[in-house]
């Protein structure tokens, strides 16, 4: 359901910007701190990095005043929204159903008696990972011998791999319709980002249990595993995203948003955990292992709630 923007394809573009824009300063900021670094100290860059920050906060509360007064729609009460505004359909997607519990209740149940809740579930467990090119991994490549500049490099090339998702994203969805496209998407990406971290995962085993000596296979499963997961993850994630803002209605955003995020932080505070027992690099294997069973468990669930929405997985009359 779109209460403020009513063009369903501006609403995928729209995600896609966002995403693609939060993407491109991830990659941005660590290029821009280390060209810093070569003309000044890190005393100052750090002093450089906080006035920026401060200066950008100025920026976002301006923007956020103009949104706010530019759509009336934000500061209406429910009620009168409800009566004065009518609410344009849902976009022709037969796999979203919006939740007819409006009553207030607690957060936990109102998520997990949400009719979209496992595709929501899902993508908080794909943050019980350590297998992203985050502090803990990075520390793993150094500690097996690669540079920090194979490293730099091969982590520019994951963020370049997630843009390349917001760019796909609208032209799928454009090109698979609106009927199920979201399932279809979402489908390729949680299966495309499980496939490639297998190989990861698979690498990581083989250097513990296998082979001691160094081989091109290794760093192209490791790498290249690694930094083709990110168009599979941030496909996911968009699709995930959108299913959220067409199905959740306005009565439930809070408690659902804020539970969706709860989840996320402790997926993600679990993963830390686990490398916290398991902190010794030769130990690796068992946190990969975990979170490679996380995102596989986050497919099945994805798959399954697919199937019983669309009827299949993959459309094999149009193959045989």
């Amino acid at each position: 359901m779109f209460p403020l923007v009513l063009n369903y394809n501006l609403v995928v573009v729209l995600n896609a910007r966002t995403r693609r824009v939060d993407l491109v300063c991830k990659l941005a900021a660590p290029l821009a701190v280390g060209i810093v670094l070569i003309w000044i100290t890190v005393a100052t860059t750090f002093l450089a990095v906080t006035g920026f920050g401060l200066a950008c906060s100025f920026v976002e509360i301006a923007l956020y005043r103009q949104t706010w007064t530019k759509f009336g729609e934000l500061h209406t009460s429910r009620s009168r929204h409800t009566e004065d505004i009518s609410i344009p359909e849902s976009p022709p997607n037969s796999h979203i159903k919006e939740s007819t519990n409006t009553t207030r209740a607690n957060p936990l149940v109102t998520y997990f008696r949400h009719i979209m809740w496992i595709p929501f579930f899902t993508l908080s467990l794909l943050y019980m990972t350590t297998l992203s090119f985050n502090s803990v991994m990075t520390t793993y490549f150094l500690s097996i011998g690669y540079s920090a500049t194979l490293i730099a490099v091969a982590r520019s090339l994951s963020v370049l791999a997630g843009v390349s998702a917001t760019f796909s994203f609208p032209a799928v969805m454009k090109r698979i319709g609106n009927n199920g496209g979201l399932y279809r998407l979402g489908l390729w990406g949680v299966w495309v980002l499980a496939v490639c971290l297998g190989a990861v995962v698979a690498e990581i085993f083989w250097r513990k249990f296998g082979s001691s000596s160094e081989s091109a296979i290794q760093a192209v499963l490791l790498f290249g595993g690694l930094t083709t997961s990110r168009w599979g993850l941030w496909s996911f994630d968009l699709a995930v995203s959108q299913m959220m803002q067409e199905s959740v209605i306005p009565e439930e955003v809070g408690a659902v948003n804020g539970l969706q995020f709860s989840l996320q932080n402790l997926f993600e505070l679990t993963s830390y955990a686990l490398t916290m027992i398991w902190s010794d690099p030769g130990s690796f294997y068992i946190p990969s292992a975990a979170s490679f069973v996380a995102i596989l468990l986050a497919a099945v669930m994805f798959s399954a709630k697919a199937r019983k929405e669309r009827g299949h997985l993959l459309h094999l009359k149009k193959w045989f």
